[in-house]
């Protein structure tokens, strides 16, 4: 059993992003013209918690989550989706998962957007990260 742990762990050493991503195609966004009602609606019907926020040339120019839409849409249904963004963070494909997941716990985050040559190229989790190293067992829809 240690024996497969470390050999899993010196695996998980070389990971790159490139390995654990979500592709564009399979990322829910959230277009940055969408009142907050219309963008909590919609993100309530998906299985995620976390999104980013695109303008109309695919552009992530922030993130939010399902609680911060569900205040918004109570609050001001009519403000745009835009408004109640927080800053992405970016992450190269090539970047180690290690390295990765040091980064993420000290500045606490739990979701990077995925972006080479100034296009999106998608999104990883912290989530994703942590499944990838102690497996799929571990999900938690918290994060």
């Amino acid at each position: 059993q240690e024996k497969r742990f470390l050999v899993e762990a010196l695996e998980f050493s070389d990971l790159k992003v490139k390995d654990v991503y979500t592709p564009r195609v399979n990322v829910f966004c959230i277009p940055s013209t969408y009142t907050a009602h219309d963008a909590f609606r919609m993100a309530a019907a998906t299985k995620h918690w976390r999104f980013p926020i695109v303008d109309e040339k695919d552009n992530v120019i922030g993130v939010t989550n399902l609680r911060r839409l569900a205040s918004l849409a109570l609050r001001s249904p009519q403000a745009l989706a835009r408004s109640f963004s927080t800053t992405p963070r970016f992450v190269s494909r090539g970047r180690f998962v290690v390295d990765l997941l040091n980064e993420m716990r000290v500045t606490h985050d739990h979701y990077r957007v995925v972006e080479e040559n100034g296009t999106f190229e998608g999104i990883v989790t912290l989530t994703a990260l942590l499944e990838e190293f102690v497996g799929e067992s571990f999900t938690n829809p918290d994060l």
